[in-house]
């Protein structure tokens, strides 16, 4: 299982923010937030449906991260991020993406017939 607010606590460090900043663009009081990284409070729904989007990640995803669901194999797991992250990526960074794994995915099939 997760350490959820250890891994909240990475997830702001990891993009900049303070407490606050992470509270204000989710729309949410510092000291909600404060109580969830000490682990007073436990995230409930309204928490996901908030913090969900400012992180950039699927409701799904933290759900399962809080504890709501049950955890996926990390290969479903890697799937559904990659999912959602390509659809939150602009344009340009989805033709990239796709030119990229199409270019490895040929190399890949050019060296099965070379074998």
């Amino acid at each position: 299982m997760v350490d959820f607010p250890l891994w909240l606590y990475q997830e702001i460090a990891r993009r900049g923010w303070t407490q606050n900043e992470f509270a204000r663009k989710a729309g949410m009081t510092s000291q909600h937030i404060s109580a969830i990284l000490s682990g007073s409070s436990t995230p409930g729904l309204a928490f996901v449906k908030k913090a969900a989007p400012t992180l950039g990640v699927s409701r799904e995803a933290l759900m399962r991260k809080v504890g709501m669901l049950e955890p996926l194999p990390n290969e479903v797991e890697n799937e559904k991020e990659l999912v959602n992250l390509f659809r939150v990526a602009d344009q340009s960074m989805r033709t990239a993406v796709l030119e990229m794994l199409r270019s490895y995915n040929a190399s890949k099939a050019a060296g099965a017939k070379g074998t």
